[in-house]
């Protein structure tokens, strides 16, 4: 039993599922995303809310007497230094003080380190804590452990020559599922024996070689590597490395050569009884006698192709797929390679010897014989461990804004290649020269990276030269030239798109069987096969240098292209992007709008790139209304943008205009949209296309009474209903717009007023409804889905106005008739529930608690159904409110933290700022002042930022009440300092959100400090 453990809950593992730049940037300086990948269970938050060391308290319980653990995610480089210091101050430091003890001191170690600040972070250093025994439990002994002798491969060096490429490497990164696809089906005896590490030049192969010779040579006896360069490995000269190096490590080896000279690996010429076959044999017996990891390295040197690159008038090029080996006599260009390796794969899979090899190609002796792994680009996540593990870089991303964008321009242009990136890391100190080199390939493409990277000498500037174009550039087109021409044009089609496409994508836009030319393209590396144990999400991906290339290649073949355009491929992208969008977003499935949103965001960015506006329209209105994610929102933007000055005047353009409005609506920014909203209609009305003026118009009301323009969005929405009979519209389009402009009266406290007016209009929409149900025509209300729609508003808006009038038993008649309104226009179940959840209130205000307490337990269990966090986390403030009625604070104050914890993780920051608010007045009432000044002060940051004036006026409000009762006790009201509740770790989320929309702490101080002085006095 361990007597410390030591958990860092650092942010490393968190890039491994990263997916977008958005979440990439927030994990590349140390901190979570607005979103995760995957939302979590509610019943695990329960279970585990967040700052919870629930392992911690499990090792103890376990036996282990001291657990070091973290209240919540700290940054990596926190976690390493503070790792680090801790153990220099327990173990190395004369004074030997207690666990406790050792930890406070590292603590303060880094506090007083300011030129770390930026890479530790405030926060963490309140978070790392002792749980166990105090006192000192580990005490080192002064000698040198057994370890130590296999802390290092054996024999060393593992290299001969001097050369140490498969030393332990120091930035290694990443590499993640190669290396779990390495432990889990080659090291498990009875599996695969032999391993290919295959990609591009560059990509890393003999990196991650290294990386498993240090990770895993404590499972061989010994290791043997080989490289075969610059020239080609001979079979004798492997034979006589390993027959001399093996025994002056192996005294069993020793022994049996020493004893029997005929079982020795290699055979001098007249001892060779039988060729080769007995070395390979004596070899194979070695390798089962004790566990030999045997590497052989860059092997593509050794192979021999069928034909070699052929350039030149007059010279036919050999396009069949590029497999090395097949046929007699052919593959390696010393057949005994063929025979050895195939007797390995068959032989060493019972035995605990295992083969690596790196190669850029396939040998054919080794397809589907030996475990392939294919390596691609780093992905994003990794992409920015490595930034964050390589020192230069990571001093240059914590230096300033300009060496941030540096480090995100080495990234995007690097695409995770690793050579690439490599090069530009090396000019990290040098921001001159990095920027230059960056703009160079920005610019002129990757033809320009042999040029960038020179030393002095002139004899160093041309091996580097020749080096880099072989491995950016030539391998590349090699293997492009290699490829049969119906593969190239698919290569070519592939990348034209702007992300990895499915198997399924990429057959609609392609006429023939893609199957076969998927795995030509994949046995070259030059595309990438993602998720491939999940067959239905397997992706193909490729690197920009693959996508520059075919380019390249296309500009002197166009006859390949086969009469197509890059903008008809960008066109059948987007089609079938705007395909899917409409299937998720019909289909009622569990994450279907997630998906919808993504798959419409992705259909808008190639109809543009296409210049294709004509059929932006038919489905970008449903991508704007049906997308939450802010982030997604926020690509949708930028693309709107980009197009809506490029249209020419007319309905496309002042459509578009709309759509960008809506887009910044949805997204919270509603004042944005108003200008735009204004030139639409302007458009529309110089047009007389009266039809288009009313539901502009309509979009334009909401988005004034988001901002708090009331008197302007009750006029505008009667702007729309003159517009609507104008046009001859149904009486129900007209009813609607009118009903939505007695809501606005209803916000503006006028419910007594206007309620003989929205019941009037909300009974005529009633007998039209069951004049339709009744199967008969109804002229003023054709449509059925329109009719429906309008009384379920109606229901709402009446409800609303009965609400302020407190009139609850018509605020509860009023939500049955929704509900079954609901179900007759086959709302789903979760819809139903969603209206049945606004009973609660008028339920508790009546004091039938125990039915309003029910109804939420229902919907809570409907909507964890559902899966919709949102929901749940709704039901749970919800409950707190009937447990507030009840008196039960203390119960109270836990749903609402749980709902909060649950908001903290969703995009809509309104429903926290309303989660904080709420808690604040549960806090306030139970005396927990200070608490409670916190959460309010949240929930104005929240309201201050996504200009929600209503829900501000409220807390405002709530704030002079409780300034005024602390004047007359003869106290002081204030509230917390903004940077200081930034820097809590349990408004860790708010932080995130502030830093998202760009707002600065010191300004935002200077609001808050202008409007409690509006208020005090």
């Amino acid at each position: 039993m361990p007597q410390i453990v030591f958990l860092s809950a650092c942010l490393s593992g968190t890039f491994v599922n990263v997916r977008d730049w958005t979440a990439f940037h927030a994990r590349l300086m140390g901190k979570k995303d607005q979103k995760d990948a995957s939302a979590p269970v509610l019943s695990d938050i329960l279970t585990n809310p967040p700052g919870y060391t629930g392992t911690a308290l499990e090792l103890l319980r376990c036996g282990v007497p001291q657990v070091i653990a973290m209240r919540y995610e700290v940054g990596d480089d926190y976690a390493r230094q503070l790792a680090w210091w801790f153990y220099k101050r327990l173990l190395a430091d004369p004074g030997k003080a207690a666990t406790e003890t050792a930890l406070a001191l590292a603590r303060t170690d880094l506090l007083n380190k300011p030129k770390l600040a930026a890479q530790l972070g405030a926060v963490n250093h309140a978070t790392p804590l002792m749980f166990g025994q105090p006192g000192r439990l580990l005490e080192p002994v002064s000698k040198r452990s057994e370890q130590m002798k296999r802390l290092r491969p054996q024999p060393q060096p593992v290299l001969p020559a001097g050369s140490r490429e498969l030393e332990f490497p120091d930035n290694f990164v990443g590499r993640s599922e190669e290396l779990t696809n390495l432990n889990t089906e080659w090291l498990i005896k009875g599996n695969p024996a032999v391993a290919l590490i295959q990609g591009l030049a560059g990509m890393g192969k003999t990196a991650l070689a290294a990386e498993i010779i240090h990770l895993w040579h404590g499972r061989f006896d010994y290791v043997f590597a080989f490289q075969a360069k610059p020239t080609a490995l001979t079979i004798d000269d492997f034979y006589r490395q390993m027959d001399s190096r093996l025994p002056l490590v192996s005294p069993s080896y020793l022994e049996k050569s020493e004893s029997s000279p005929f079982s020795r690996i290699y055979l001098e010429s007249g001892k060779r009884m039988t060729g080769n076959e007995q070395m390979r044999i004596n070899l194979i017996e070695a390798l089962r006698d004790e566990a030999i990891l045997i590497v052989l390295d860059n092997f593509e040197t050794n192979l021999s192709p069928r034909s070699p690159l052929l350039k030149g008038e007059g010279k036919k090029t050999d396009h069949s797929p590029l497999r090395f080996g097949e046929g007699s006599g052919e593959g390696f260009a010393d057949p005994q390679w063929d025979n050895l390796l195939k007797a390995l794969c068959q032989e060493l899979p019972d035995t605990r010897s295992r083969l690596l090899m790196t190669n850029r190609h396939i040998p054919a002796c080794l397809q589907n014989k030996a475990l392939r792994i294919a390596l691609g680009a780093l992905p994003i996540g990794e992409a920015g461990l490595y930034v964050r593990s390589h020192p230069k870089l990571r001093e240059l991303l914590f230096s300033d804004e300009e060496g941030k964008g540096l480090i995100d321009g080495l990234l995007r242009i690097s695409r995770g290649h690793p050579l690439i990136m490599n090069r530009l890391a090396a000019l990290a100190d040098n921001r001159a020269a990095l920027t230059q080199a960056i703009e160079s390939l920005q610019n002129k493409g990757w033809r320009s990276l042999p040029d960038l990277f020179a030393p002095l000498s002139e004899k160093d500037r041309e091996e580097e030269r020749k080096y880099l174009n072989d491995a950016a550039i030539g391998s590349v087109d090699f293997l492009i030239e290699k490829l049969s021409p119906d593969a190239r044009r698919l290569l070519w089609m592939i990348t034209q798109a702007n992300e990895p496409v499915t198997e399924g994508l990429i057959q609609s836009i392609f006429a023939g069987d893609v199957a076969p030319l998927l795995k030509e393209l994949g046995s070259t590396g030059l595309i990438s096969e993602e998720n491939k144990d999940t067959s239905d999400s397997a992706a193909y991906s490729f690197h920009e240098l693959v996508r520059e290339r075919m380019s390249e290649w296309m500009k002197t073949h166009e006859s390949e292209k086969r009469g197509l355009t890059e903008e008809q491929i960008w066109v059948a992208y987007g089609e079938w992007y705007a395909a899917m969008f409409n299937q998720f977003e019909t289909s009622g499935q569990e994450n279907a709008m997630s998906a919808a949103s993504e798959s419409g965001r992705r259909a808008l960015t190639y109809m543009v790139r296409a210049k294709a506006f004509e059929k932006i329209g038919g489905f970008v209105s449903g991508l704007v209304t049906g997308t939450k994610d802010p982030t997604l929102l926020r690509g949708v933007i930028a693309e709107l943008k980009s197009v809506a000055e490029q249209i020419p005047a007319g309905e496309q353009r002042w459509s578009l205009r709309t759509y960008l409005a809506d887009a910044l609506m949805q997204s919270g920014r509603p004042d944005q949209s108003l200008a735009l909203y204004e030139q639409a209609v302007v458009e529309a009305e110089t047009a007389e296309n009266w039809s288009d003026v009313g539901w502009i118009c309509g979009n334009w009301a909401a988005a004034l009474g988001d901002v708090g323009q009331l008197d302007m969005a009750k006029a505008t929405y009667l702007r729309c209903v003159e517009a609507y009979r104008k046009t001859g519209a149904p009486k129900v389009q007209i009813f609607g717009n009118e009903l939505e402009a007695f809501r606005i009266d209803v916000y503006q406290g006028k419910a007594q007023e206007v309620l003989p007016d929205i019941e009037a209009r909300l009974n005529e929409v009633r007998g039209w409804w069951q004049r339709h149900k009744a199967g008969e025509s109804v002229p003023n209300a054709p449509d059925p889905v329109v009719l429906g729609r309008a009384l379920v508003s109606g229901l709402d808006i009446a409800k609303m106005a009965n609400e302020q009038l407190e009139h609850w038993e018509a605020c509860l008649s009023l939500l049955k008739e929704n509900e079954q309104t609901k179900r007759e226009i086959r709302e789903s179940k979760h819809a139903m529930y969603r209206t049945r959840f606004n009973k609660y209130f008028p339920l508790m205000k009546l004091g039938r608690l125990d039915e309003a307490q029910q109804i939420l337990e229902e919907c809570l269990s409907v909507d964890r159904e559902f899966g919709d966090l949102g929901g749940q986390a709704s039901d749970l403030s919800s409950l707190a409110d009937i447990w507030d009625e009840r008196g039960d604070i203390e119960q109270a104050i836990a749903l609402q933290r749980h709902g909060l914890s649950i908001f903290n993780q969703l995009p809509d920051p309104s429903y926290r700022a309303v989660s904080h608010g709420n808690l604040s007045n549960y806090l306030e009432t139970v005396g927990k002042i200070e608490d409670s000044a916190k959460h309010l002060l949240s929930a104005i940051i929240y309201e201050l930022i996504i200009k929600r004036h209503d829900f501000l006026q409220n807390d405002l409000n709530n704030l002079r009440i409780r300034m005024n009762r602390a004047s007359q006790s003869g106290t002081r009201y204030d509230l917390p300092r903004v940077s200081e509740l930034l820097a809590r770790p349990e408004f860790e989320a708010l932080g995130r959100f502030v830093e998202q929309f760009g707002v600065d702490a010191a300004e935002l101080q200077g609001k808050v400090d202008e409007m409690v002085a509006g208020v005090r006095v």
